[in-house]
């Protein structure tokens, strides 16, 4: 069966215990069996997202992640910082860091070059040149993984 998603970036928003209400909030509505509901909460809310949608429907995306897996990268995190908490898929592409950090679409091809396709699910949204999709280099790890 093909799923519909819906998926909501809260981006830089939502202290702690608003992400707690919100989640609240979903968990407590009911949705069709052929519907994925995926929240992005802020890095810092990841650990409390994941504990809190355990029993439930929801599943809890990544914003952003580095390709590597340490390192010094100041403020980055790391495929492997998300598994450890649980979280195992990540969005990339988003219109403001392509604005702002300069990335673009090789940026995400190369970088992610040695990402295993067994480590995350990795969403690419592309808000502003392309809206909907990222242009991937054939055959490349990220490429195959979604």
């Amino acid at each position: 069966m093909r799923h519909k998603i819906i998926a909501g970036n809260w981006k830089m928003n939502n202290d702690r215990e608003e992400t707690k209400t919100l989640i609240n909030s979903l968990n407590s509505l009911s949705f069709p069996q052929d519907l994925r509901v995926m929240v992005a909460p802020s890095y810092i809310h990841l650990s409390d997202a994941v504990e809190m949608v355990k029993d439930s429907n929801l599943e809890v995306l990544a914003q952003n992640m580095h390709f590597l897996n340490n390192g010094a990268f100041t403020g980055e995190v790391s495929v492997k910082m998300l598994k450890s908490i649980g979280v195992n898929k990540v969005i990339l592409g988003h219109s403001e860091r392509r604005i702002y950090y300069n990335e673009n679409d090789d940026s995400h091809v190369i970088s992610n070059t040695n990402l295993s396709v067994s480590d995350i699910k990795v969403n690419i949204i592309g808000e502003v040149s392309n809206p909907g999709i990222l242009k991937l280099k054939p055959n490349t790890p990220l490429a195959m993984a979604i």
